[in-house]
């Protein structure tokens, strides 16, 4: 009954609030129309409209893609709309806060998303661990993907690790040369300088770059090769 005066009176019921020691206050909230979204630092983070600014970044993609790489899987809202549209592609999703992964497997169908590896760790380090083996030339097998989309957000910020020059040139060595790896970044009000001067930075280290708005957000589809 609570839930049911919450939606009437607010327009949404919260049917799970937690705090994180990682990302802080996560809500799990429910509009009248049973749609639900995760907020994370008071931002949406899952549902709907995540979903749909991935729908209109990747329906149109015409290149072969066998397997996919998300960095900051959330509740899943990325994985899904790669599952929808490349069904058989291999999705490794990786995201640092258990807590989300928990609350994406039971209010978002996580669990239900096929072909998906889910790993709970920190997306930087692991991939700069990754890299540190081959240079050492250990005996390590380096996943090279086809599609990368890193969406990192702790809380409403990017973590400082993900913008480093070491941290992007990572991610551009372990895409395959024809691949595409895309970041999103929100983009209004104080943080469309903070997006600028990240856009300066991806312009040195990958030679072609298309850049979309929508929405709120700013994406960024990034390439190793120029194409003719």
């Amino acid at each position: 009954m609570k839930k049911i005066l919450q939606k009437f009176f607010r327009g949404y019921a919260v049917l799970e609030e937690v705090y994180s020691p990682i990302n802080g206050k996560i809500q799990v909230l429910e509009d009248i129309f049973g749609k639900r979204r995760l907020v994370v630092g008071g931002l949406t983070q899952s549902g709907e409209a995540v979903e749909k600014v991935w729908r209109k970044t990747i329906s149109n993609f015409q290149f072969p893609i066998s397997n996919c790489l998300i960095m900051g899987l959330g509740a899943g809202s990325a994985a899904k709309v790669i599952n929808k549209f490349f069904p058989e592609v291999k999705i490794t999703g990786i995201e640092i806060d258990p807590e989300i992964i928990r609350l994406g497997k039971k209010y978002f169908g996580l669990a239900e998303i096929k072909n998906l590896e889910i790993k709970i760790a920190d997306a930087t380090l692991t991939i700069n661990h990754k890299q540190s083996l081959l240079l050492r030339n250990q005996s390590l097998i380096i996943n090279h993907h086809d599609l990368i989309l890193v969406d990192l957000y702790l809380g409403n910020q990017v973590p400082a690790s993900a913008e480093t020059d070491k941290f992007l040139q990572t991610v551009k060595k372990i895409l395959v040369p024809d691949g595409i790896v895309i970041f999103n970044r929100l983009y209004y009000s104080k943080k469309v300088t903070e997006v600028d001067n990240f856009e300066k930075k991806l312009r040195k280290i990958f030679p072609k770059i298309e850049a979309k708005k929508i929405e709120t957000n700013k994406l960024f589809l990034c390439r190793t090769i120029k194409m003719k």
